[in-house]
């Protein structure tokens, strides 16, 4: 038995132990929410933005019910996002054209947005 499998071995066992332990000490976690962020912007029938708007002049309605706004700011909020870019072959003669939209989303970006790009090709 090589070093390696002599300290893999050990780590193993006690990986296995509590595991085990863990399945006969199960507790099960559940929680919800009561608050939903939604961000939304309003434009006119030209799509120019409409500024000044306040809390009664919006209304939320899930499955036909309305909710209620319990929290209104008017205020930018920042983001998190994560942005992700097709690098497959399917993708080559538009490859430029997408990367160069991220570039330009991304530099739109305030200081405390948060982003990441993730590309995938497969």
């Amino acid at each position: 038995m090589t070093g390696r499998w002599r300290i893999a071995v050990p780590l193993l066992v006690v990986a296995f132990a509590a595991t085990a332990l863990a399945a006969q000490d199960a507790q099960v976690f559940r929680t919800g929410t009561d608050l939903v962020l939604l961000s939304v912007s309003a434009v006119d029938s030209k799509g120019k933005p409409i500024a000044g708007l306040d809390r009664a002049d919006f209304q939320v309605v899930e499955d036909g019910r309305v909710q209620d706004v319990s929290v209104f700011s008017a205020e930018p909020q920042p983001i998190s996002l994560s942005l992700l870019i097709d690098t497959s072959t399917s993708m080559e003669m538009k490859l430029r054209m997408a990367q160069d939209a991220a570039v330009g989303f991304c530099r739109r970006l305030r200081a405390n947005d948060v982003a990441q790009i993730i590309s995938f090709d497969s």
